[in-house]
């Protein structure tokens, strides 16, 4: 983040005769970046452009969006971007603007900007520019929808938006685009739509995956509902197989523990023995933790009777202090 010291360097290379390559102007442009110094990362960009003959790569354009922290400085990069791409430009960004990965950095930063507005911009200029999107395209646009609690337009993306983009491969949204779908409806402060999410997903004949279990699960501890969670859990392995290791049952007992149900806690610790899973002190622990944050003494100590009845418990320094 030293960027003066970074631009001498560049400088005294330049005064030694040593080649300066897309290696040192991303250097540069990082050091920039890191130290805030966003107009230094614009000129280094443009001399780039201008005075070297270089074209910035996919790395360094990604390096100077994510410095840009506000909405006029990714303004900025995609109006540069935009015009370095018209006819009669020597140098020209079509090779950038070809591809769905630069859109999706730029709807990425709307997104940390809270600009959703601008998001469905970028991918409207995308589809103008015949760039097909791929699922980080949507996953993206779902996000700048969550962050900014406009979640109907994050179901309006999978209804509607997908299903009707011609240009690209993508005709119905993934179980990660689902996934994502989940988590903005969390953020957004409405985690009851996330089961609506849940609904719709497996109504399209989209199988959720672990993470997608895992998000819902969280949506279960918002809504202070334990008892969907232990219903969702066996709807994973009886109607899609799933055969659940030892973090998504310590999931399940932070669950339980997040909302007060020791007893569902023990539970979720019973089937981890009837289902045959190897349990270690990072399951103990977690039960340990909830004992600890309601100051359940009693529970404490029936935890650690169970931790004696387990032979074979291997234990770490780490979680003995615990």
């Amino acid at each position: 983040g030293d960027v003066s010291n970074a631009l001498q360097v560049k400088d005294f290379m330049k005064v030694e005769n040593v080649p300066i390559d897309a290696h040192v102007y991303a250097s540069v442009i990082n050091a920039c970046t890191i130290g805030g110094d966003i107009e230094s990362a614009f000129k280094m960009v443009e001399e780039m452009n201008n005075e070297v003959g270089m074209y910035p790569t996919q790395n360094i354009f990604t390096t100077l969006i994510k410095g840009c922290n506000t909405a006029s400085h990714i303004d900025r990069a995609f109006m540069w971007l935009l015009q370095t791409s018209r006819p009669g430009k020597q140098r020209h960004s079509r090779g950038l603007l070809s591809v769905p990965a630069t859109y999706n950095r730029i709807i990425d930063a709307y997104a940390w900007s809270f600009d959703v507005g601008r998001a469905f911009e970028v991918y409207d200029q995308m589809l103008a520019n015949e760039v097909a999107p791929d699922v980080t395209t949507f996953v993206e646009l779902i996000y700048a929808c969550g962050r900014c609690g406009e979640i109907d337009r994050a179901f309006h993306v999978v209804r509607e938006v997908i299903p009707a983009c011609s240009t690209g491969e993508l005709q119905e949204a993934t179980n990660e685009v689902y996934t994502e779908l989940i988590v903005a409806c969390i953020n957004s402060a409405t985690p009851h739509r996330a089961f609506e999410a849940w609904e719709y997903m497996q109504s399209r004949g989209i199988t959720p995956t672990v993470k997608t279990f895992r998000a819902i699960l969280d949506a279960c501890i918002k809504t202070g509902d334990p008892d969907r969670a232990f219903a969702l859990f066996n709807e994973m392995q009886t109607e899609h197989f799933y055969v659940f290791g030892e973090e998504v049952y310590i999931d399940l007992i932070n669950a339980c523990n997040s909302l007060d149900q020791k007893d569902l806690a023990t539970q979720a610790l019973e089937m981890m023995r009837e289902a045959g899973i190897e349990i270690t002190g990072k399951t103990y622990l977690a039960l340990m933790k909830g004992c600890k944050t309601d100051h359940n003494f009693a529970m404490g100590v029936e935890v650690i009777d169970l931790m004696e009845q387990h032979e074979s418990l291997q234990i770490s320094y780490g979680e003995q202090t615990q």
